[in-house]
């Protein structure tokens, strides 16, 4: 006999992330979201990322560092990188000290 009174929910962040914090994180979003409103439909993925500021010419040794993480703590690229801008860049001198946060999806290697 189907079940018409109960709430299906799920919660679950992207394969091999790095760190279990991570899924508390998200855990206490979707809660949350829950406890505002019971009928919410939330879907939260985190991710563990890097950020540096500087120029672009700079950033690769944020690139090494997040390479190195990613190596030594046994996972993998997954994807491509993005690199978010966290503050407005105005004109050829908001390059020399912009903000910016380097993501990378990974799972765990092989």
């Amino acid at each position: 006999m189907p079940r018409s009174n109960y709430l299906f929910t799920s919660e679950s962040v992207s394969e091999g992330h790095p760190d279990k914090v991570c899924d508390r994180i998200s855990d206490a979003i979707v809660d949350t979201f829950l406890t505002a409103d019971p009928h919410s439909r939330v879907a939260v993925e985190t991710m563990a990322t890097i950020v540096r500021q500087g120029t672009n010419a700079e950033s690769h040794a944020s690139f090494s560092t997040i390479g190195t993480w990613i190596e030594a703590n046994n996972f993998a690229i997954a994807g491509p990188c993005r690199e978010v801008f966290l503050e407005p860049v105005t004109g050829v001198q908001g390059f020399e000290k912009a903000l910016v946060e380097i993501q990378f999806p990974v799972r765990p290697a092989a």
